[in-house]
Parts: C-alpha cells; sequence; structure tokens
C-alpha cells in the first residue's frame, strides 16, 4: 500500500513539472516526438548547468546573441524548452568565477550535424551562451531515440562514452 501511494504521489509530481515544460523538438526541419519529455528536460538542464564557460564575459552582446538565437531556431535541428513559471538554473556566471543561481526561461540546444552542440538560455530579454559542457551529459541527451543522433557525427562518439564504473 506504502509502496503504490508513493507512486501516486511520484506520477503527480512528473504531471506538475510537466506542466511546466513546453519541448519543441526538431530534426531535420521536421517536428519529432521525445520518448519521454520529462527525461529530455532533465537532460538538456544538465547538460545547460554543466557548460562551464559562460560566453557573455568574452561577447556580452546581446543584439548578437538574439540574432544567434534566432537563427538557431531555424536551423534544422534543436531542442527547444520554454518554463512557465521560470525556472531557477546552477549557471556559469558572467564572470566565469562559479556557477550561481539564474531565473531562466527558455533554453534552446541546436544540434548542428558535423558539428559541436550551442548552449544558449534566455530569461526575459537577456540571452546567455554557453559552452565547455560535460561530454556525459551530452550523452544523456543526444541517446534520445526520437532525435536519430546515435550514428551522426559528432555525436557518435560521446553516445559510446561510458558511464563511470562500468
Amino acid at each position: 500500500m506504502m509502496k503504490l501511494a508513493l507512486l501516486i504521489l511520484l506520477c503527480s509530481f512528473n504531471c506538475l513539472s510537466a506542466d511546466e515544460v513546453q519541448a519543441r523538438v526538431v530534426r531535420h526541419k521536421k517536428p519529432v516526438t521525445p520518448k519521454d519529455v520529462g527525461t529530455l528536460t532533465t537532460n538538456v538542464v544538465a547538460f545547460a548547468e554543466s557548460a562551464s564557460v559562460n560566453l557573455m564575459k568574452l561577447d556580452g552582446d546581446q543584439e548578437k546573441w538574439r540574432k544567434n538565437w534566432h537563427e538557431a531556431l531555424a536551423s534544422d535541428s534543436f531542442i527547444h524548452l520554454t518554463f512557465t513559471p521560470l525556472r531557477r538554473l546552477q549557471i556559469m556566471s558572467p564572470d566565469n568565477q562559479g556557477r550561481r543561481e539564474q531565473p531562466v526561461s527558455e533554453i534552446l540546444v541546436w544540434l548542428p550535424e558535423g558539428h559541436y552542440p550551442g548552449i544558449q538560455v534566455k530569461s526575459g530579454s537577456n540571452y546567455m551562451a554557453l559552452t565547455k559542457w560535460e561530454p556525459l551529459a551530452l550523452k544523456h541527451l543526444v541517446t534520445d531515440p526520437a532525435l536519430e543522433l546515435s550514428t551522426v557525427a559528432p555525436y557518435d562518439h560521446f553516445c559510446k562514452l561510458k558511464e563511470p564504473g562500468k
């Protein structure tokens, strides 16, 4: 009985978090449905939070990053999450001196074939570009079967990475 109550409670939390995020996944310019939106959301957030360099100190030109955002949304393959209400993420600070909690309204990960992915986060009208992510975080993201990236360079390399302790 206790296990059933716990299962119902966990399912309720999953339903609540699913209502807080809208996911748009595009592959080859066509919308695709991820296997599990909750897992995809967790993996996108972990990927963004794994980035160890915030490019805003190097190039804080908001107009440039706004244009880059819109170009990514018009690209061949990307994942775009929108959070309502804002989600608080541990993002590398603009001075790259450590992570700090940032309110985020959107995350955009573009997945060009033959190139490494890009990450931007948005809060209101402010854009932040992030890079130098953890390889295993990318693996967890690109192994979603709906993305069909397990045989596409450079993502195929990350799909083969071993998990620690295995």
